[in-house]
């Protein structure tokens, strides 16, 4: 805003033509900025706590996902460093994953087979030591369901 004064000997004399609204609006557009600067900044905070969440719990792949996010709605080189380590230790356990995957079925397999025998034999423990290393390959339900049946 303009704001011209003249001076008139002893008294100053202001245009009211031009007044203060201006500014207003002006510190209005640099509040709304802020204030949605702020929402940007708490809704990244959220998705980054998100992030780690799925990070700590081994969904990756969600981690990935949401540090993506956090870096479109503010970009940081932390964050990009972040999403390239977990892209190469994702990649690093699928190869892993897809050459033992074969021997984890088989090894499996062979565990449910042994639980089978030793309840056949009334060996319970060596059941449930069996049954709980087979869950820790490969959760399923029925097989859960067992196992608290044993216990």
């Amino acid at each position: 805003a303009v704001v011209s004064t003249q001076s008139t000997g002893s008294e100053e004399q202001v245009d009211e033509e031009d007044t203060p609204t201006e500014t207003n609006e002006g510190n209005d557009d640099v509040l709304n900025r802020t204030a949605a600067q702020a929402d940007i900044d708490e809704y990244c905070n959220e998705v980054l706590s998100k992030a780690n969440q799925s990070e700590k719990s081994g969904q990756i792949q969600e981690a990935i996902d949401a540090y993506r996010e956090a870096q479109n709605l503010k970009p940081c080189p932390d964050i990009a460093t972040k999403i390239r380590e977990l892209e190469e230790n994702l990649v690093v356990n699928t190869n892993q994953n897809s050459s033992e995957s074969e021997l984890d079925v088989e090894y499996y397999n062979k565990l449910i087979i042994d639980g089978r025998e030793f309840l056949n034999e009334e060996k319970l423990e060596d059941a449930l030591k069996v049954y709980n290393e087979a869950l820790k390959l490969k959760f399923s339900d029925k097989l859960q369901k067992r196992i608290n049946k044993l216990m």
